[in-house]
């Protein structure tokens, strides 16, 4: 398992993978979007305070984990916050997820944040993904409620 930056010519691959979770995720419902999946990918490549990592096993990529550190909206310390962190059925179980979050700790860090969040927003195996994290050293802080508007 080979866990790396994204690379500008991976973007449609990646956004494959991100497919793979939309159609697993309670998020189905709504169209996927390719082409702002791809200026999000741009983006990722040129803005410093985004990054992507991907875990790839057989020249394939199996796992994604976005990323963004931006101060707290009440403080001036940095937060990293993951917008994509999702690793392919097939894989769950191997060392993508854990070495996917160690890469973005190592980035937090460089980016001189104080703390990582992850989120838990898919509905894709919430329980067992919660006592994943807590595994790993993670603690529970937030609920996320929703509501259907539309």
């Amino acid at each position: 398992m080979n866990i790396r930056p994204m690379l500008p010519e991976e973007i449609d691959e990646t956004i494959a993978l991100g497919s793979v979770m939309h159609k697993e995720s309670r998020y189905k419902r709504f169209d996927y979007a390719w082409n702002k999946l791809r200026q999000l990918g741009v983006s990722i490549i040129t803005e410093p305070h985004l990054c992507c990592y991907i875990a790839e096993k057989d020249n394939k990529i199996v796992g994604v984990m976005i990323l963004v550190c931006a101060e707290h909206y009440s403080a001036t310390v940095k937060i990293v916050s993951d917008v994509l962190f999702y690793v392919h059925p097939d894989y769950r179980g191997s060392s993508a997820a854990v070495r996917l979050l160690k890469e973005a700790e190592k980035w937090g860090k460089i980016q001189g944040a104080a703390e990582i969040n992850v989120g838990l927003s898919s509905g894709i195996d919430t329980e067992k993904t919660i006592c994943f994290f807590k595994k790993i050293g993670y603690t529970q802080e937030a609920v996320q409620m929703s509501k259907e508007i539309i």
